[in-house]
């Protein structure tokens, strides 16, 4: 470990690590464009500039590596100076329509405009124009003119995908970002150069003009669109007597399972979020209430001989509430899955298509097989818990805990409980790492929680917390739960 000085300020930091990243690591403020933490350094944006001590000239923080005594100043008044000078070069041929721009709000060419800004253009000659909404594939537009070609979008797709279909061409004043050609920007993980975007050059056809951003409420959540589990933000709202509706699904960063990037499936998945979804309770095929139900379930478990089949992409707590139930009431709990292995790659896509699973397992569930087939038999109950795969061999009593429409539209009673993104819980993946998902404190629920129903029906006042404690010893490694909720933790396989 060095000490280096900035802006006259100690700070401890690894010898050799770059300037840039201490600099942020450390909450100091320090514009650039072109560096990001998963691409490394590029050096071409010359944003980062910073004046170091016994240095004749400003040098960019992303290609100086510290040592033991080195002396910064990221304040100064030539640095200051710089910094306009070059912001004034990025915005000479740019059209500064932010007020039509989807990326005004969290643009950083407009936040460090606002910094350091000239405010009174100083331009005399005519802009360079260049197109403008240009289609490149997987639902992604460029805007060419609003690019300052930090080559964020190139790198990724050449060092992170290695697809290489984006590329720099033309020269100088005259340069910009297009497909290769005979190419498309088609690759599985292409929407996250959105993210990777600066400004507004890169916007998703998605949610092209659908929302401002300063409108949306964002919640740390998990995708579950596969057994990956990466963490993303649930960008969403409630407009006026309207429904809070999700708008998008963005990656929130998480070294431990997904680093920055989430797949395009994923991203997309959020439109289930917003799908029709059941409000009702249903008891013979009829409309009924709350109360009515549960009292009827738990005639049905006092009495009848009963069978549960879990969806493998229910929650740790939630898992762990249906295995009170069948101890309480002494019946088998079998879950199965889907695996697609067209769908499964080596980086961030498991083939694996249910968000849970390991917990499945780790609770001893029963893999649906011939026995499950055979042991129906003699059932005269089915409890299905949101799984896709139930079975109705033959006229036998149902009782459905769903999410969104179930596979039978004549279940003898239907619990109705909220999806993920109105939810809170834990997860583990396929790689043994438990990660937390939360819910947002400004949405109002319309619907019971499933462990709400759960606590119900074993008479019982768990909360996501009591439950995971309870067990934490025998199936989690002593893990605590606070400590899960700030940062994943790794269980392993």
């Amino acid at each position: 470990m060095v000490t280096i000085y900035v802006n006259n300020k100690p700070i401890i930091c690894k010898d050799k690590e770059l300037l840039i990243k201490v600099l942020k690591e450390n909450d100091i403020f320090i514009p650039h464009f072109c560096y990001h933490e998963s691409l490394g350094a590029d050096g071409n944006c010359r944003m980062c500039l910073v004046e170091i001590e016994g240095s004749k000239r400003p040098q960019i923080a992303c290609d100086t590596f510290v040592y033991d005594g080195l002396r910064v100043h990221t304040k100064s008044e030539s640095i200051l100076e710089t910094n306009k000078d070059i912001l004034e070069l990025e915005l000479l041929s740019h059209p500064v329509d932010c007020p039509t721009c989807d990326q005004a709000g969290e643009c950083s060419l407009q936040n460090y405009y606002m910094e350091y800004g000239l405010y009174d253009s100083r331009v005399s000659v005519a802009k360079n124009k260049k197109d403008k909404a240009l289609d490149l594939g997987s639902n992604i537009m460029l805007d060419q003119e609003r690019c300052v070609l930090c080559m964020r979008c190139v790198r990724f797709c050449s060092d992170i995908t290695k697809t290489d279909e984006l590329v720099v061409m033309g020269r100088g004043n005259d340069s910009y970002i297009t497909t290769t050609p005979f190419m498309r920007l088609s690759n599985p993980y292409a929407m996250n150069v959105i993210d990777l975007c600066p400004v507004g050059a890169l916007t998703s056809k998605d949610f092209r003009f659908k929302q401002r951003v300063w409108f949306l409420d964002s919640t740390q959540s998990i995708c579950h669109a596969c057994s990956k589990n990466c963490s993303i933000f649930i960008d969403h709202n409630a407009q006026k007597n309207q429904n809070d509706h999700v708008h998008r699904f963005r990656p929130r960063v998480n070294t431990m399972v997904n680093g920055h990037f989430i797949c395009d499936e994923g991203r997309l998945s959020y439109k289930k979020a917003n799908e029709t979804r059941k409000n009702d309770f249903i008891m013979k095929s009829r409309i009924s209430t709350y109360e009515s139900i549960l009292k009827h379930t738990k005639k049905l478990l006092q009495s009848e001989n009963a069978i549960a089949l879990v969806s493998a992409s229910l929650s740790v707590e939630q898992m762990l509430l249906v295995k009170e139930l069948s101890e309480m009431y002494l019946f088998d709990v079998y879950y199965d899955y889907k695996e697609d292995e067209k769908f499964g790659d080596d980086f961030l896509k498991s083939s694996i298509k249910e968000s849970n699973l390991y917990t499945a397992k780790l609770l001893d569930f029963k893999l649906v097989d011939k026995p499950y087939e055979e042991s129906l038999i003699s059932k005269s109950l089915i409890l299905n818990f949101n799984s896709e795969f139930i079975s109705k061999p033959r006229p036998i009593e149902m009782i459905e805990f769903l999410t969104h429409e179930g596979k039978f539209e004549r279940s003898s009673s239907i619990f109705t409980y909220e999806y993920f993104h109105n939810d809170m819980g834990l997860l583990i993946n396929s790689d043994g790492v438990i990660s937390s998902y939360k819910k947002s404190s400004k949405v109002k629920s319309e619907k019971f929680t499933l462990l709400k129903i759960l606590n119900d029906l074993l008479d019982e006042s768990y909360t996501n917390e009591s439950i995971y404690e309870k067990y934490k010893e025998l199936f989690f490694k002593n893990i605590p739960y606070s400590k899960i909720m700030k940062q994943s933790q790794r269980l392993g396989l």
